[in-house]
């Protein structure tokens, strides 16, 4: 009867300290599952500083002592045309809170676009990531496809990111993934 009980608080302490608890973080999307004895995180977290504007990656702790890291993000933006894909403005939804962009995909293999975007403000010639107001925002993760005209229609509403933008020289920035984000933008002024 001892070694039974003893063998059950055994098994209930071996569980506490093996099996994760899961916790979603509010920095973006980040998953930590902790137990007493190691921590994975599953890292995709939101980051201004970063040219893509989050980070993502795997962290691994053993004992509190970080063993394996990967966390990255995307240094290397380059926004730039991208052959057979087209974006512009409905002039008429501009406002200082929203817009309705067009893009346009003729190529033969079409993209797929998110509803992720950020915006720049062009200061002396040169483009600056706008900083958002409140950190407590995010996209849902929907691919949308062009229609049978190889248009698609989507509505950017950036008052709750940046808030009302004050007059001045933007562009707003797409990207589509193939072998690596390939970043898009369309220019407007407010």
């Amino acid at each position: 009867m001892k070694k039974r009980i003893l063998f059950i608080v055994i098994l209930v302490v071996l569980c506490i300290l093996v099996f994760p608890v899961p916790r979603r973080l509010k920095d973006g999307g980040s998953v930590e599952y902790k137990s007493i004895l190691y921590k994975i995180t599953d890292v995709k977290k939101i980051n201004f500083d970063s040219t893509t504007g989050y980070e993502e990656g795997i962290v691994v702790e053993v004992f509190n002592k970080e063993i394996f890291n990967n966390v990255c993000c995307d240094a290397s933006m380059n926004v730039e045309d991208i052959e057979g894909v087209s974006i512009k403005i409905n002039d008429s939804s501009l406002t200082n809170t929203r817009v309705t962009i067009i893009i346009e995909d003729i190529n033969k293999e079409k993209y797929v676009y998110g509803e992720e975007f950020f915006i720049e403000k062009n200061e002396n010639g040169s483009w600056t990531r706008l900083n958002p107001i409140n950190d407590d925002y995010g996209f849902n993760e929907m691919g949308y496809l062009v229609n049978d005209d190889n248009k698609l229609e989507m509505v950017q509403d950036w008052s709750k990111i940046y808030g009302p933008l004050k007059e001045g020289k933007y562009r707003l920035v797409k990207n589509v993934f193939d072998n690596g984000y390939k970043y898009f933008s369309v220019e407007f002024k407010i």
